[in-house]
């Protein structure tokens, strides 16, 4: 019983890389840009895998589809300014985007994860 509550825990604590690589591969798909899409889902996969290694690249992942959202924001928010449309929402919400991708990183650096992944 012990081992299935820390289970649940640690499925509990990766919603945020879920969710994260959902936003991230939907963005992509959008786009029509399917290899980037499963890139975007890998970590999906990697998170099945109990290896220090799978969290590395989970998190290199991650930090790539951070800069994707600045990216998106810096080159969407130009395109408004151009054609004189308001910015300020749009940069609110994919900054915020970022910064939860950004954060998701760190959900492995939790004891139950840590534990988890041997890491």
């Amino acid at each position: 019983m012990v081992e299935l509550n820390k289970l649940v825990k640690a499925v509990l604590s990766v919603v945020p890389v879920v969710v994260s690589s959902l936003l991230v591969s939907a963005h992509f798909l959008r786009h029509g840009q399917f290899v980037l899409m499963g890139i975007g889902l890998f970590p999906l996969v990697a998170l099945l895998i109990r290896h220090p290694l799978s969290v590395r690249l989970i998190q290199g992942i991650l930090v790539l589809a951070s800069l994707v959202w600045i990216w998106t924001a810096y080159h969407l928010a130009m395109a408004r300014v151009a054609v004189g449309m308001p910015v300020t929402k749009l940069l609110i919400i994919l900054c915020a985007v970022a910064g939860f991708t950004f954060a998701s990183i760190f959900v492995f650096q939790t004891k139950t994860l840590r534990e988890f992944y041997k890491l």
